[in-house]
């Protein structure tokens, strides 16, 4: 599965590249992959989080969305304590052409930690290579987290052992634009 995720946090971009250079080294002399990631989290001050998969995928009126990379569908994760927080702490990934998702966290498609969720849902352009500006081409259908607090389809309890066949069918025909993006609705990702 060809996904982009993004988790932008103080301290992450480090954390980021430490991980990238172990996952692409292999192993080497005395270290492993896993006891190099153990070192980087310790020399971060992080702990290794347990996490569980969440995958799924997004289809529009039953299909897989159409593909354009230069419009990705972005899944966005808002932790439903957390729902304040700004855009640019959160989790998100880009479905791949047939609309699939996973997230990672250490290790390819491994999932993300235990929590309760929102999903945000949009197409936005793509201006660089974690940035992204609307107008949300699905309308602000369903990237608004207050408005899918209402559904349970957007809402998760994520926990073990995970699950990796998430279902969201965005409904685009005959359903009436929203106008005007809800104060937290995903209308950007600087």
């Amino acid at each position: 599965m060809s996904t982009v995720e993004h988790s932008v946090s103080p301290g992450s971009c480090v954390l980021l590249a430490a991980l990238m250079a172990i996952a692409a080294a292999g192993c080497s002399g005395q270290q492993c992959p896993e006891q190099r990631l153990q070192k980087a989290l310790q020399e971060a001050g992080e702990q290794k989080e347990k996490i569980f998969p969440l995958a799924g995928r997004v289809s529009v009126d039953g299909m897989p969305p159409a593909y354009d990379p230069r419009y990705p569908v972005i899944v966005m994760l808002i932790d439903r304590e957390k729902s304040n927080e700004p855009t640019t702490t959160r989790r998100f990934i880009e479905c791949d052409p047939e609309g699939r998702f996973s997230f990672s966290s250490y290790d390819r498609d491994d999932g993300v930690k235990p929590g309760r969720y929102l999903v945000a849902i949009a197409k936005l352009e793509r201006t660089a290579v974690r940035a992204y500006v609307g107008p949300d081409q699905f309308h602000n259908r369903y990237n608004d987290p207050d408005k899918n607090a209402q559904d349970g389809t957007f809402r998760i309890d994520h926990n073990a052992p995970g699950k990796r066949d998430y279902d969201f069918h965005l409904t685009i025909a005959g359903n009436d634009p929203v106008e005007k993006p809800g104060p937290h609705a995903i209308t950007q990702i600087p």
